[in-house]
């Protein structure tokens, strides 16, 4: 026989197996288990009487008169099963489940427990009996529900929670839930509440062997714990009976929908307020002086109205009105540069600038606390990339503010958009004379260009102004073309402001204004001859006035901003026509 490998440091009470053997560890030495052999199963008993079924009327065309709560009924018709309750029948689905089969005979007795041991040892505890038959309790009371009524409104002006409505009307069913009527699928049945906790009771006494029941159903129940050893008792009696099935819950009402958060606010939609553009001609349509001009070397006004050519030094350039499409405009103003400077002097500048009375600059609010931002969005085509400079010059308090932008791919259109902030300091004069002039650098000299760009408003510092700017007019036959000039109070760029031709013709005309050829003639050479023309559009103030004569002389003329001309002196008949300018 070979030896027993009994456990180290063993517990009172602790029991070995070993083979068909078992000891117990009695604190000083390991005491032999006897092992009681298993009984004999008892005879099968006899099948239990089948239990009643419930009241189920089927294959009628018509529901049963007089049912009682609970009762079901088959249409052998339409094919649908109902059930009444309160008194309505409602509709549950497809034909019930048949009644469930009799109850099992109860299983076999378990084995009998070990012997007991010496005093000083707990014995273990016997097995667990089988379980007994499952005896179903009685139905639990009807829980309270909510109304069930049909109608094409739901009947009851002051619903409770749990009230269901068929609306006859959409044939949709709703259960009344937290204030709201939710509509649920139309007729099916509610979902099944869930489960209840599985709660196992504690193991009671184990009493005398039992008779034997009937023949049932073997169900082996789950194995308890092992509990500590103890003294065997006396055989088991049956396990007590299954507690009664709970009943299933009512099905919960359907969640009423939760809406999602509310998405964030999306930007601003741009006010397109007619006008809103500051500058004049921005799409360069109109050119009343001349189409083309060559040679320009100097400071002044040449071909499309408004933009002025500051020339100073830095080339020399060939100005024209070209037919070039980008987005909704058909012209633009194109610079050439035909007598290049390679190195400007200190003092030198070429730019394209714009200048604004103060009257029609006063809604930027500038020099007040409300001042607002001014952005500044044009199209660009150069033949030379880099870095140009955009900026606004403050006429009235000699303060400025620049920014650079890049023209990335040479001859071909860019839209550039530049935002700059409102100033608090300097307000424009309220006046028809200059305020805000815009200005489009090409070219500077050092003096314009050896600090740091100003790119916040303030006092003008020359060398500050086009800092980073390249020189166009450095070779020959570079060009730069500009479109869709606009200046507007906001804080980014709208679509152009397309004016009408008409219009915009007037708003040029309040600077400059040019007759029709031949179109004045004085008949009479008497020295009091004073015939009057007047102007298609007031002007911004007197203007300058240069007269052609085709024929004849004219000595002098009487020169009004408010409309008109008057000639006078004549020496002979006179045939003439004239410019009037009053630019700023």
């Amino acid at each position: 026989m070979s030896a027993i490998d009994f456990p180290n440091d063993p517990v009172v009470g602790q029991v070995h197996t070993g083979g068909n053997s078992q000891w117990v560890w009695n604190g000083t030495a390991w005491e032999t288990l006897r092992i009681t052999p298993t009984g004999p199963t008892g005879p099968t008993g006899p099948l239990g009487p089948t239990g009643p079924y419930g009241i189920f009327s089927i294959a009628t065309e018509t529901p049963p008169a007089s049912p009682s709560l609970g009762q079901a009924w088959f249409n052998g018709v339409t094919g649908k099963v109902y059930v009444y309750y309160d008194d309505f029948w409602v509709e549950v689905g497809a034909a019930p489940i048949g009644a469930t089969g009799p109850t099992g005979a109860i299983g076999a007795t378990g084995a009998t427990g070990l012997q007991g041991l010496p005093s000083n040892v707990t014995g273990p505890t016997g097995p667990v009996g089988p379980t007994g038959p499952s005896v179903t309790g009685p139905a639990g009371p009807a829980g309270t529900n909510g109304k069930y009524l049909a109608g094409e409104t739901y009947p009851n002006p002051t619903p409770e929670e749990g009230d269901a409505w068929f609306n006859t009307i959409n044939l949709k069913t709703y259960i009344y839930y937290d204030g709201f009527w939710v509509e649920v699928a139309a007729n099916d049945a509610g979902a099944t509440g869930p489960a209840g906790p599985a709660v196992t009771g504690p193991i009671g006494p184990q009493g005398p062997t039992g008779p034997a029941g009937a023949e049932g159903q073997a169900v082996t129940g789950p194995t308890g714990p092992q509990g500590p050893l103890g003294p065997t008792g006396p055989s088991g009696g049956p396990t007590g009976p299954t507690g009664p099935r709970g009943s299933t819950g009512p099905t919960g009402p359907t969640g009423p929908g939760v809406t999602g958060p509310t998405g964030p606010t999306g930007p601003v939609g741009l006010a397109l307020v007619p006008f809103r553009n500051l500058i004049t001609n921005g799409d360069m349509r109109i050119a009343q002086r001349a189409t083309l001009v060559a040679s320009i070397s100097s400071v002044n006004y040449y071909t499309v109205d408004r933009f002025n050519h500051a020339v100073s030094g830095v080339g020399i350039w060939t100005s024209e009105q070209v037919s070039d499409a980008v987005d909704v405009s058909r012209t633009a103003l194109k610079l050439t540069c035909t007598a290049p400077t390679t190195s400007p002097t200190s003092a030198s500048y070429t730019k394209i600038e714009q200048k604004l009375e103060g009257f029609d600059v006063q809604s930027a609010k500038k020099g007040t606390v409300d001042a607002l931002s001014l952005t500044l969005s044009f199209y660009v085509k150069s033949s030379l990339t880099g870095t140009y400079i955009a900026e606004l010059y403050d006429n009235d308090n000699t303060r400025s503010v620049s920014a650079a932008y890049s023209v990335n791919v040479a001859n071909t259109w860019e839209k550039k958009t530049i935002t700059f902030a409102g100033d608090t300091v300097g307000q424009f004069d309220n006046d028809a004379n200059a305020s805000l002039i815009v200005g489009l650098y090409l070219g500077v000299g050092s003096d314009y260009s050896s600090g740091t760009l100003a790119t916040s408003w303030g006092t003008v510092v020359n060398a500050n102004r086009a800092v980073g700017q390249v020189n166009l007019a450095e070779v020959a036959n570079n060009n730069i073309s500009f479109t869709q000039v606009q200046l507007e109070v906001n804080t980014v760029a709208s679509p152009f402001d397309v004016r009408p031709l008409g219009t915009e013709l007037q708003k040029c005309m309040r600077y400059f204004e040019k007759s029709a050829g031949n179109a004045h003639a004085v008949v009479t050479a008497a020295s009091s001859s004073f015939p009057t023309v007047y102007y298609k559009v007031r002007k911004r103030a007197t203007p300058i006035l240069a007269p052609t004569y085709n024929a004849g002389t004219g000595a002098s003329f009487i020169i009004s901003a408010d409309g008109h001309v008057q000639t006078g002196n004549h020496s002979t008949s006179s045939l003439y026509s004239f410019t009037s300018s009053a630019e700023l």
